[in-house]
């Protein structure tokens, strides 16, 4: 034999051994610091459940009734509110997960987390979120810009025009807002 992998057509015969189980690898997508993240994810679904006063469990409710939810959720995304938006945003970051709590064994999770995700996407939360990270970066963006300004302002009003500080002033204090 040439050495060469027919399958592949590969000269290397590599098997990878270091594969863990599908749970294990799941969970290395999560730090260790983010677990309690995933917690309050947990916790804010079970928030937003109790303000809708509602008992029944996620998956026993008609696909109607998700999806009424779902636009409770979206409306709440879109509020200035960052208490609701981000009690929001918890909640659907649950729905993705597989609303794991309601979840027997692993490939049910990994099935429901799936249909969740193609669910959240029917009922238009993409648009959505994309619409308010756009807006997240823009207003972080513009923060940024007014400390920059703040700052050259400050560095130009203790510099005497004419005078090395205040040429200093110029080269340091950088006007990113042109």
């Amino acid at each position: 034999s040439s050495g060469i992998n027919a399958e592949y057509g590969s000269e290397y015969d590599f098997v990878y051994s270091d594969q863990d189980d599908l749970e294990d690898e799941i969970a290395e997508l999560y730090t260790y610091s983010e677990t309690s993240d995933i917690q309050g994810c947990l916790a804010s679904f079970e928030q937003f459940e109790a303000s809708l006063d509602a008992t029944a469990e996620w998956y026993s409710l008609s696909l109607e009734q998700r999806k009424l939810q779902i636009g409770q959720l979206k409306d709440w995304l879109e509020l200035e509110d960052v208490v609701h938006r981000s009690l929001s945003i918890q909640c659907l970051l649950y729905l993705v997960q597989g609303k794991y709590n309601e979840c027997d064994t692993l490939p049910e999770c990994i099935r429901r987390s799936r249909e969740n995700a193609f669910l959240l996407y029917d009922c238009g939360i993409l648009p959505v979120l994309l619409q308010r990270i756009q807006s997240q970066a823009q207003e972080y963006k513009t923060e940024n810009r007014q400390a920059d300004h703040m700052e050259e302002s400050f560095c130009h009003a203790y510099a005497p025009k004419h005078s090395l500080l205040y040429d200093a002033s110029r080269v340091l204090c950088v006007d990113t807002t042109a």
